[in-house]
C-alpha cells in the first residue's frame, strides 16, 4: 500500500459516441487526433504535423521509428528487444550505432547496455530492477509515474517503452495511454462470454491493473490462460512453455502435451506457427488487394453454386480477406469458437492428421495447422487460402469440387476426409 494522494483524474465522454470528449478516431476506431495508421491498424504517424515516423515487421514489431532531423534508429527483436541501432551515412559508407542493448532472465529484462569506447569493453552494462509487475521505476496503477515524470525513450510501466514523442506506451502489438487505463487500438481479438470485462476492445487488464499485466498488448495474462474461448489467437507469447501449455480450463480442453516438452521443440513449432502466418497473411493481402483473377478463374468461380450461398464472386472472395481471421494452430484440437454468435461452444477441430486447414462456414474464422505450408509455392498457400475462404463465405467442400473439377478423398461411409485437390485446382486455375 503506498501512502499519500494519488493524481486526479477527470474524463468526460460523449455521449453520442462513447468516446472522450475531444477524441478523434478513424472508420476503423483507431484513436488520436490527427494520428496515422496503416491498413493493419498500426500507429505510423503520431500527429498530422509530427515529423516522427515508425515501421514495423509482419509481426507487427515495431523495428523502426525516425523523427526526420537526426532520430534514424532500427531495433532487432527475438520475441523480446534485443538492440537497437542509430543508422548514419557518411563519405561512401552507411554506419550503424549501438545505442541500447537489453540482458534477458526468465523473460525479464534484468540489465540494460550501451555503447562504451573502452576498448575492454564496448558494452556498458548496467542492472535494471523492476517490480514485480515488471516496472521500471515507481508507478500509480494505470502507468502515470510517480513522484514526477522521468526522461523517457525507455522502457517503464510493466516493461512497455515508453516514447518521449508521444508519451505513448509501446506495448509490443498496441500502444496504451498511460495514466488512462485504455490502448489507443481496439483488441483484434474477441472477448470471453463468461466475462464481460473482456468485451471492451480498448480496456487494460481489463481494469485490473494492480493484479494484471498485458506484456504484448493483446490479452492480459490471467485471460489469455484461464478464461478465453481460444486456444490460439493469432498472437502469443513468444514463451515456448506457455505455447504448449496453453489451457481452456472452462471447457476442460488442452493441448494434450505435457509440461517435460523440451524447450527447444517448443521453439521449432513456434518456428512452424509464425512461418505458417506469414505465409497465409502473405496470400491474404495478394487476394484482398491485388488479385485480379482472369476469365478462367472466373469461369470456375461460377460454377461454385449453392441454393443459400448463390455464386461465388471474385468481390466476395475480396470481401473475405479483408475481414477473415487468420489464426495457426500446432496441435490437432485448434480451438473452441461460438459458432454464429450462440452461446454453446462448439469443438472445431482437425478431423485427421493429413487435414492442414479448417474454415469456418458463414463465418471470418480460417486456422491452418503449424508447418503446413512449408515447402509450399505461393500460389499453392493462396490457392488453399482461396478454398478456406470460400468456406467462410457459405460454400461445402462439394460443392467446391463440383465447381472446379476436382475429387473428394471420402472413408467408407462416404466422409470427406480431405478436399485438398479443391486447393491444388484453386491454385492452378487462379494463381498460376
Amino acid at each position: 500500500m503506498i501512502k499519500g494522494s494519488a493524481p486526479d483524474v477527470h474524463v468526460a465522454y460523449n455521449a453520442s459516441n462513447n468516446r472522450q470528449t475531444g477524441d478523434t478516431a478513424d472508420a476503423n476506431g483507431n484513436i488520436g487526433s490527427g494520428y496515422l495508421y496503416d491498413i493493419d491498424n498500426r500507429l505510423v504517424q503520431p500527429g498530422s504535423s509530427s515529423t516522427v515516423r515508425y515501421g514495423y515487421d509482419v509481426g507487427n514489431k515495431r523495428v523502426w521509428r525516425g523523427d526526420g532531423s537526426g532520430l534514424d534508429e532500427i531495433a532487432f527483436w527475438a520475441g523480446q528487444k534485443i538492440a537497437t541501432y542509430q543508422v548514419s551515412s557518411g563519405g561512401s559508407g552507411v554506419y550503424f550505432t549501438l545505442t541500447s542493448t537489453n540482458v534477458y532472465f526468465g523473460g525479464k529484462l534484468i540489465s540494460k547496455g550501451s555503447y562504451s569506447t573502452s576498448w575492454t569493453d564496448k558494452v556498458a552494462l548496467a542492472p535494471v530492477v523492476a517490480d514485480r509487475l515488471g516496472s521500471i521505476k515507481k508507478f500509480y496503477p494505470y502507468g502515470t509515474e510517480r513522484p514526477s515524470a522521468t526522461a523517457n525513450d525507455t522502457e517503464k510501466f510493466t516493461g512497455y517503452y515508453r516514447d518521449a514523442s508521444t508519451r505513448l506506451d509501446y506495448a509490443d502489438q498496441r500502444y496504451e495511454q498511460p495514466g488512462t487505463g485504455r490502448f489507443m487500438t481496439a483488441d483484434s481479438l474477441s472477448g470471453g462470454v463468461a466475462d464481460p470485462s473482456s468485451w471492451n476492445k480498448y480496456a487494460y487488464t481489463r481494469g485490473d491493473p494492480v493484479n494484471r499485466t498485458d506484456p504484448h498488448g493483446m490479452c492480459d495474462a490471467t485471460f489469455c490462460e484461464n478464461v478465453t474461448g481460444y486456444f490460439y489467437p493469432e498472437y502469443m507469447p513468444w514463451d515456448p512453455y506457455f505455447l504448449f501449455q496453453e489451457i481452456n480450463p472452462m471447457y476442460g480442453q488442452s493441448s494434450g502435451i505435457g509440461p517435460d516438452t523440451q524447450l527447444d521443440a517448443g521453439m521449432l513449432s513456434f518456428a512452424f506457427w509464425a512461418s505458417t502466418l506469414t505465409d497465409l497473411r502473405n496470400a491474404r493481402d495478394l487476394i484482398r488487394d491485388s488479385w485480379s483473377p482472369d476469365s478462367k478463374c472466373q469461369n470456375a468461380l461460377s460454377g461454385i453454386k449453392s441454393p443459400t450461398a448463390g455464386v461465388a464472386t471474385v468481390d466476395a472472395l475480396k470481401n473475405a480477406a479483408a475481414n477473415v481471421d487468420l489464426r495457426s494452430s500446432y496441435v490437432d484440437t485448434a480451438m473452441l469458437q461460438y459458432p454464429d454468435g450462440g452461446l454453446t461452444p462448439a469443438p472445431w477441430y482437425f478431423s485427421n492428421h493429413d487435414d492442414y486447414a479448417v474454415g469456418n462456414l458463414n463465418s471470418n474464422l480460417v486456422v491452418f495447422r503449424s508447418g503446413s505450408t512449408a515447402g509450399w509455392n505461393q500460389p499453392g498457400v493462396e490457392g488453399a487460402l482461396l478454398h478456406e475462404l470460400l468456406h467462410n463465405i457459405g460454400f461445402t467442400d462439394s460443392q467446391i469440387a463440383a465447381g472446379v473439377g476436382a475429387s473428394l478423398v471420402r472413408d467408407a461411409n462416404g466422409d470427406i476426409l480431405d478436399s485438398h485437390d479443391n486447393s491444388v485446382k484453386l491454385a492452378e486455375l487462379c494463381f498460376n
